[in-house]
């Protein structure tokens, strides 16, 4: 059996839509400690089963259940999934690509343990590992000769056509500056991103709705489709902002950070604004926005298309007091605090 454990992404935006532009899907984001994805799949079963948490809510359930029934159809072994925690879909917080991630990583362990097995006696760890550790030592931390990085798990996955940030972030964690396509060239996807630890003392306060942004699949391609006929002008001083971001993160300076990364969303929101109605996607998220400011959270801005808005506080303590009277406010909206994730997802076998 294996069991892994991944958190979930903050997007804080894109920076270029237009094909002929430079970093072309460059973006901004990070991965959170919580709330986390969690499985446990075996793949030594002759038929498929799938089981759901009765933690997750239904709605999220359902869809849970058919993606990972569509995974089971095109896997090569039968296998049974627990689903053991999971977050809404379509919230901004990435679980698709999370979980895609998650299966297809669970599949490629399981190829590597099935040929460790073969070539020695010895038996798997039951101890955590990071994922890359896992990847590349193989289970038994015995050397795997083939190597892997966020290309690999985008060819695997199926993910990553548009943002890496969540494949990077499913790998190392961290604060993700994706640097987007070569040239505007999106026949090859080639990963370039730079990764830093934002300090642990630092949270994040999440704020959300529970209705779903309904911003997926074709409806989502046809609003960047609108976007993309002429390049962003302000892209180089986005891209300039996300550097800024990086270093402040890297040295620990938390209002300059917040700063960076306050303009930055700004400009992100700018973008968007000629599809969503507004900087802000719709009366929920600018309500969110509303009280995440009056309450006194840094850096407020909307992860992806939301419903999840956020801030930032520099203290766990901090952090409390300002989601304690968040909930008092709206008592009917899930708000949690999180820390970066300091590394990528983690296995067991």
């Amino acid at each position: 059996m294996i069991e892994l454990c991944t958190g979930s992404r903050l997007h804080f935006g894109l920076m270029e839509l237009c094909e002929s532009a430079p970093n072309r899907y460059a973006g901004l984001g990070v991965m959170l400690a919580v709330p986390q994805m969690h499985a446990r799949i075996s793949f030594d079963s002759v038929t498929a089963d799938i089981s759901i948490s009765d933690d997750i809510d239904a709605e999220s359930a359902g869809e849970y259940l058919q993606r990972i029934q569509s995974w089971q159809a095109k896997s090569k072994t039968p296998s049974q999934v627990e689903l053991l925690k999971g977050y809404p879909f379509h919230a901004g917080l990435g679980a698709g690509t999370q979980l895609a991630c998650l299966l297809s990583v669970a599949e490629a362990l399981a190829s590597i343990e099935i040929r460790g097995k073969a070539n020695s006696h010895s038996s798997s760890s039951s101890q955590w590992k990071s994922v890359m550790q896992a990847l590349t030592l193989g289970v038994d931390n015995s050397p795997n000769r083939s190597t892997f990085d966020a290309e690999s798990l985008a060819l695997i996955s199926g993910r990553g056509l548009r943002s890496a940030i969540g494949l990077t972030g499913f790998l190392e964690g961290g604060l993700v500056l994706d640097q987007g396509y070569e040239n505007g060239d999106v026949s090859r996807r080639k990963i370039q991103a730079q990764v830093v630890q934002i300090p642990e003392a630092w949270r994040f306060v999440l704020i959300r709705g529970h209705a779903s942004s309904a911003i997926t699949g074709p409806l989502e391609s046809t609003m960047i489709g609108r976007m993309a006929a002429k390049p962003n002008p302000s892209r180089s001083r986005m891209l300039e902002l996300a550097r800024k971001a990086l270093d402040h993160a890297t040295s620990s300076e938390f209002d300059p950070f917040c700063n960076a990364l306050d303009e930055y969303m700004q400009l992100a929101g700018d973008m968007f604004a000629p599809v969503q109605g507004g900087r802000y996607n719709g009366a929920v998220c600018s309500q969110a926005v509303d009280i995440a400011n009056q309450y006194g959270l840094k850096a407020v801005g909307q992860s992806s298309w939301g419903p999840t808005i956020f801030g930032l506080c520099e203290s766990q303590s901090q952090a409390e007091s300002i989601a304690h009277s968040i909930r008092q406010h709206a008592d009917n909206w899930t708000v949690q605090i999180s820390s970066a994730a300091a590394s990528g997802a983690r296995v067991r076998m």
